[in-house]
This record gives C-alpha cells, sequence and structure tokens, in this order.
C-alpha cells in the first residue's frame, strides 16, 4: 500500500513539479483536441443534449463525419502527448518551445500496444461482467450488489492494464518489452496496483465535486472546468504509468 501512495504522489510531484515543461509537451495538441472537440459539440449541441437525456435523436447531416474527425484528432493527440511526455521523463528529451517533438513510429507502437491491452482488458471485462450477473442473479438486484459487482467488473480490469502497462512507457522510448515481459516485471507491484487505483478512483470523484454544483452539464463552465480536468487526469495518468516503468522495469528509486 506504502508503495502505491508513493508512486501516486511521485506522480502527482511529476506534473506540478515540472508545469512548464508539462504545458509545453500537452498544451498545444491538447488545445487542438478541445478546439474539435468543442466545435463539434457546439454545432450538434442539441444532438447531444438529446443523447444524453435518453432519447434517439435524428442524426443531422455532418454529425457522424465531424464525430469521427474528432475522435481522429483526440487519438492523434493523447498519443502525441503520451509519447513526449514518457521521453521528457525517461530519456530527459526537452520539448520545443511550443509543441513537443512528433514522433510518429513510437505513436503508432504505442496505439497497436494499447489496442492490444485492450482487448485482453475487454475479454477479462466479458468474463468479470458474466461473473457479476451471476452474483446478481444468485442475490438478487440491490445497492450493495450493483456495488460489489462494480468492482468485481472494474478491480480486474485495472490491475491487468497496470501489470501490462509498462510495455507503453517502453514503446514510447522506443525500447521493445513484450506484453509477458511487462507482466513479470509487475509481478511486485500487486498491492500497489490496488493502492493506485483507489486513489486514483477518490481523487477523480473530488475532481468530479463542484460539476455536480452545475446542474446543466452543458455549460460553459462545466465544459471549461472539464476540459481543465481532464488535462490533470490525463498528465498524471501518463505520468502514473512512466513512474510504475520507471519503478518496475528501470529500478528506479522514487
Amino acid at each position: 500500500m506504502q508503495q502505491g501512495w508513493k508512486i501516486f504522489l511521485h506522480s502527482l510531484r511529476m506534473v506540478f513539479g515540472n508545469f512548464g515543461a508539462a504545458l509545453r509537451v500537452s498544451l498545444v495538441p491538447y488545445l487542438m483536441q478541445v478546439a474539435v472537440s468543442f466545435y463539434v459539440f457546439m454545432k450538434f449541441r442539441t444532438v447531444f443534449q438529446m443523447i444524453q437525456a435518453g432519447m434517439t435523436p435524428q442524426m443531422p447531416p455532418g454529425f457522424i463525419g465531424l464525430s469521427l474527425l474528432s475522435a481522429a484528432v483526440t487519438l492523434i493527440t493523447s498519443l502525441w502527448i503520451a509519447v513526449a511526455w514518457h521521453r521528457f521523463v525517461l530519456l530527459e528529451e526537452e520539448p520545443g518551445a511550443i509543441m513537443p517533438k512528433f514522433h510518429a513510429a513510437e505513436m503508432a507502437r504505442y496505439f497497436g500496444i494499447s489496442l492490444l491491452i485492450s482487448l485482453i482488458m475487454l475479454v477479462i471485462g466479458f468474463a468479470a461482467m458474466i461473473v457479476m450477473m451471476i452474483l446478481m442473479s444468485i442475490a438478487g438486484p440491490s445497492p450493495f450488489m450493483m456495488l460489489i459487482g462494480t468492482f468485481v467488473v472494474i478491480i480486474p480490469l485495472v490491475y491487468v492494464f497496470y501489470r501490462l502497462s509498462p510495455a507503453l512507457p517502453a514503446a514510447a522510448i522506443g525500447r521493445r518489452l513484450s506484453l509477458g515481459e511487462a507482466w513479470n516485471a509487475t509481478a511486485p507491484a500487486g498491492s500497489a496496483i490496488f493502492t493506485i487505483a483507489i486513489l486514483g478512483a477518490v481523487a477523480g470523484i473530488i475532481l468530479q465535486l463542484p460539476s455536480v454544483l452545475d446542474a446543466n452539464p452543458g455549460s460553459i463552465i462545466n465544459l471549461v472546468y472539464g476540459q481543465v480536468t481532464g488535462w490533470i487526469v490525463m498528465m498524471v495518468g501518463i505520468s502514473v504509468l512512466t513512474t510504475i516503468y520507471g519503478v518496475y522495469v528501470e529500478g528506479r528509486e522514487i
């Protein structure tokens, strides 16, 4: 548990202790992502609000195309930021004055490994969902069982993701690390992973509390606040992966 707490705190310090570098790595790509997402949201605001309300609106012309464009921009800029931040921390590669270098090959490999991990998690999540449904059918639906069921699904996914995660920073710095090697390297990290998962969940809830005070989820205040907290969650999340790699693969001290 103590190691997980240390990793989490170190990841926070990594971002806010190098705040200038964090902005130079992420600000321009993240603003690209935000600008496209905001444009699509404002153009089809009514559609999104109807979907959020559980309604099935008629899709206007251009909705699917622009939504796919927004998703593509989000994917590319997220990969760009992740690879650049891993390289800054692990290789001390300084970003440019305005934006980081665009490492296309490393980004492509990072995406491939992310996709492979996602497929593994999809299989595990499906199995966990079956277990949850069995528990619900035996005990009956209740808030307590829903809570237990959520943990039955989420904990295995978080555990497997972090156990395999060192393969991602390795890809970012051009090192070959198989998922099997990543799994073996993080064998001592079991309790630390559970601690990180709990701390991340608590931090996420705390960050979301202010937005609850605004009843309109589509308000400008909520949109701006969501983007700011999204940046924090993204950068700290990437830093957690970097720290896990540094500690359990490279043997660095925190």
